[in-house]
């Protein structure tokens, strides 16, 4: 069956618990991979931004932000109940909120650095 999905869940005509706990886990799998990277191309673009007393404060905010997204991510994966899971996930969602705020101060202050920022927000 075609769809407009990333996943594909492997079934034929019923979606059994095996085909569920795979779906589950490969979409886990690539958040954590996902906020990794998106850690690391952060911390790629702030060694290029000039380096001034307005930009360090902003990139070291962004820095802490971009790798808490992931770090508090890796911990809700490890929640103890449901509603522990979702709090934690609430905490992902605040920190990619804090890292695109100071993406956007970012590309005010370095014009120069829009596309590559835009590419990231």
């Amino acid at each position: 069956t075609e769809n407009n999905c990333k996943y594909e869940v492997r079934t034929t005509k019923y979606l059994t618990i095996n085909n569920l706990i795979y779906f589950a886990i490969t979409i886990m799998q690539d958040l954590k991979t996902r906020t990794f990277n998106y850690a690391l191309v952060n911390a790629k673009l702030v060694k290029d931004i000039p380096y001034d007393a307005v930009n360090r404060e902003y990139i070291s905010q962004l820095v802490r932000s971009t790798a808490s997204v992931g770090a508090n991510y890796r911990a809700a994966k490890r929640g103890k109940s449901d509603a522990d899971f979702l709090n934690k996930l609430k905490i992902v969602e605040e920190e990619c909120d804090e890292s695109i705020y100071f993406l956007e101060l970012l590309k005010a202050l370095n014009p120069s650095f829009e596309q590559r920022i835009n590419e990231l927000i």
